[in-house]
Order: structure tokens, then C-alpha cells, then sequence
């Protein structure tokens, strides 16, 4: 039920000849888009509205991972690679083979080499 059938006519005076034409292509995606996505269709304005109202985040934010912050542990501790030459000198003393052992930086093959 429309409660104020004015405020439409006064945008679409002739609202039958709008719903018997055909919807413009990219306008008929849109929809179709959001719904893929689960995000709400419509202006700033109205997802800030409905973002307040369900307590929930509804807009899209950056994409990617956030940049590390300062003083933030890596998860590879930086002395990881110095002790990889070790690991194979213990295996030498106790008598066993010694195994491969590679960082990522030497196995990892680049197109192109200067990078």
C-alpha cells in the first residue's frame, strides 16, 4: 500500500506507462548485483540509516589486509632463515644426511627476474 501516492506521481506522471515498459539493462543489473553480494541497495544515506538501526556494518570497507602496525610480530621471526643452516650441521654431527632444507626466497621462481 502506497501512503502518498502524490510524491510518486510527481516524479512519474504517467506511472502505467512506466510499468508497462521494459527496465533499462544496467539498471535491471543493479539490483541483481546486490543481491549476489548480500549489500543493501541505496544511497549513503539510507545504508548509514539502516546500519544504525541493525547495529550492523552493511557498507563495503577497503579491501585487503590492514597494513602491519608498528612493532607487530611477523609470523616468521626474523632470525628463522639464519637458523636453517644450522638444522643441517646438527643432522651432520649426529651422524644422519644432510636434508633439504630452502626458505621461501630460494625456491620461489620469478617471470621476471628483476623484480
Amino acid at each position: 500500500m502506497v501512503r502518498h501516492p502524490e510524491r510518486i506521481l510527481k516524479y512519474v506522471p504517467d506511472l502505467a506507462d512506466l510499468l508497462d515498459s521494459a527496465p533499462e539493462e544496467e539498471a535491471a543489473d543493479l539490483p541483481r548485483r546486490h543481491e549476489r553480494t548480500g549489500r543493501p541497495l541505496g544511497g549513503k544515506r539510507f545504508i548509514r540509516r539502516l546500519e544504525k538501526r541493525l547495529n550492523r556494518h552493511l557498507a563495503p570497507g577497503k579491501a585487503g589486509r590492514k597494513p602491519k602496525q608498528e612493532g607487530e610480530m611477523s609470523i616468521v621471526p626474523s632470525d628463522y632463515y639464519d637458523k636453517i643452516a644450522l638444522y643441517n650441521a646438527i643432522n651432520v654431527v649426529e651422524g644422519y644426511g644432510e636434508i633439504g632444507i630452502h626458505s621461501p626466497e630460494e625456491v620461489i621462481e620469478y617471470e621476471n627476474e628483476d623484480v
